[in-house]
């Protein structure tokens, strides 16, 4: 080998200037090193995001299912009050319909009845009565409710 020139830094200070075989060894070595465990944390970080990937999927499953009970739930609500609703109206109509029937009942009672009496010499006698002086009222009689039937 030449003797360095003049002026020129020692071999192990070198900047930029080829590096012996045993040197460029020593480095391509470290250099593997450094890529396999790179390499290792690249597998280990993958595997990590692979099994968060997984459990995403998994939750998102879940979610979905859990919403397609909910969903289930709800139209099973909405049916029941519905169901309930339509009762309740039927019970509505049913009370208003009783309500008109009580009031025509009540219109009846207060009317004055006519009734026709046989006094005790033979005489018929027509008489009023009132809600406050109530008569029997004879059932073949009496005006049929508005509904139609009769109690």
């Amino acid at each position: 080998a030449a003797p360095p020139a003049p002026g020129a830094a020692p071999p192990e200070h070198r900047v930029g200037a080829p590096f012996s075989v045993w040197e460029q060894l020593e480095a391509m070595g470290h250099q593997k090193v450094l890529l396999e465990w790179q390499l290792d944390e690249a597998a280990r970080a993958k595997g990590d995001l692979e099994r968060a990937l997984a459990e995403e999927r998994q939750r998102r499953a879940e979610d979905r299912e859990q919403l397609r009970g909910l969903c289930d739930r709800l139209e099973q609500l909405e049916r029941d009050r519905e169901e309930q609703r339509g009762g309740l109206l039927a019970q509505i109509e049913g009370q208003r319909r009783e309500i008109e029937e009580l009031r025509w009942q009540l219109q009846e009672a207060q009317k004055p009845q006519w009734q026709n009496r046989v006094l005790g010499d033979g005489r018929r006698q027509l008489s009023a009565s009132s809600l406050h002086n109530p008569a029997p009222q004879d059932a073949d009689a009496a005006p049929a409710p508005p509904n139609g039937r009769r109690q």
